[in-house]
């Protein structure tokens, strides 16, 4: 049996300079719109330099592959999406179900977003789910939640907190996984997002209860 080789997903080199930070922006800006507007199946480094107005060789000179770069398209997702939650997570003036509701929402917005992407890494057989990167943003996204149910379950012993916000954050990323397979509408999308926001609030609630 052949053994596939797993890509290379790391960049080649990072910018360390204003002009070469400018063309990698410009470079996943163009790999967006070449996904968007074309789809994964014709997504080339040669087209993506052609319509970024790079040099191919400038190109990988970053980028070792078109796996490497959606990589770190999803790395910008991923540290989006984290930075979003903990704005929401954290917002004074907003109840506990609105903050639940609003943040599982981001959730579901932002792995729609993501769907070109993680099919094209899976076609690739790259493994960002397993790769340190990728592994980092899950622990920095399970310290903000953490965070969140220190305060909005403030009898809760540390394992639990911690059980719950795990739980949480698993079961929102699968169900968001799944319904966006499903190439629902926007409104259908937020109506899932909607009822899987009331089901974590009344569970919270319900923990609540038992740690008074």
């Amino acid at each position: 049996m052949t053994i596939r080789k797993k890509p290379v997903i790391s960049p080649r080199r990072e910018p360390r300079q204003a002009r070469s930070e400018q063309m990698v922006a410009d470079i996943l800006e163009a790999a967006i719109r070449v996904l968007q507007t074309e789809g994964v199946e014709k997504f080339t480094m040669v087209r993506l330099a052609e319509v970024a107005g790079v040099s191919v060789g400038s190109l990988y000179q970053y980028f070792p592959n078109r796996e490497s770069l959606f990589f770190r398209l999803q790395q910008t997702s991923w540290g989006k999406t984290v930075d979003r939650v903990q704005e929401i997570l954290t917002d004074p003036n907003a109840t506990m179900e609105q903050r639940v509701l609003a943040s599982v929402s981001a959730v579901f917005r932002a792995d729609e977003a993501e769907g070109d992407l993680r099919k094209a890494m899976s076609e690739a057989g790259a493994p960002f789910r397993d790769s340190p990167e990728a592994m980092a943003e899950r622990e920095r996204g399970q310290e903000r939640a953490i965070a969140f149910f220190r305060h909005a379950l403030p009898d809760a012993s540390e394992s639990d907190i911690a059980f719950i916000a795990d739980f949480i954050s698993t079961a929102t990323a699968g169900i968001a996984e799944k319904v966006t397979e499903r190439k629902l509408s926007r409104h259908e999308s937020e109506r899932w997002a909607k009822a899987t926001a009331e089901m974590f609030s009344l569970y919270i609630k319900a923990r609540r209860a038992t740690f008074d």
